[in-house]
């Protein structure tokens, strides 16, 4: 309280400092708590009848987000923000299985030899890596090195 009194703060002359330290481990503490709660919380259900097979089933009684913003006083922004997070990892991951399907589409194509391996043995994983270390590559001079395409990149 005396941080805010500006009558106490001219005459003597002092500037509060916010410690960091403290108020981080403070918000973590009462982020664990918040999350214990909705953790908690989260669990109670409620019967309901599922409308496609008829039978009686349990639902959640509460909705994350409502409980996520009581108990872990997170703003509409946080939840925005924690959203384009999620959205953006959904399209790692969809980027991460069209490429394996790319592959697993390409081996299949020529069987007995793994994508980027001509005539080579076919387990997954068995590539041709080029020249053993200090050997130049038949066919090309020394120091070249020719870039990748997006073509074989796969792009």
């Amino acid at each position: 309280e005396l941080a805010k009194d500006p009558k106490l703060r001219a005459a003597i002359g002092l500037t509060f400092v916010e410690e960091n330290l403290f108020k981080a481990a403070k918000e973590r503490e009462l982020a664990n708590k918040g999350a214990d709660i909705v953790s908690t919380l989260s669990n109670i259900t409620q019967p309901t009848i599922d409308p496609v097979s008829g039978e009686s089933t349990d639902e959640p009684f509460f909705d994350t987000k409502f409980l996520i913003e009581k108990f872990l006083n997170f703003t509409e922004t946080d939840i925005k923000l924690n959203e384009k997070y999620r959205s953006e990892r959904k399209k790692q991951i969809k980027r991460l299985a069209d490429a394996y399907a790319r592959i697993h589409a390409a081996k299949e194509e020529e069987p007995g030899t793994a994508p980027g391996a001509p005539g080579e043995g076919g387990e997954f994983g068995e590539f041709d890596l080029g020249p053993d270390i200090g050997e130049e590559p038949a066919g090309e001079e020394p120091g070249e090195i020719e870039e990748p395409g997006e073509e074989d990149l796969g792009i």
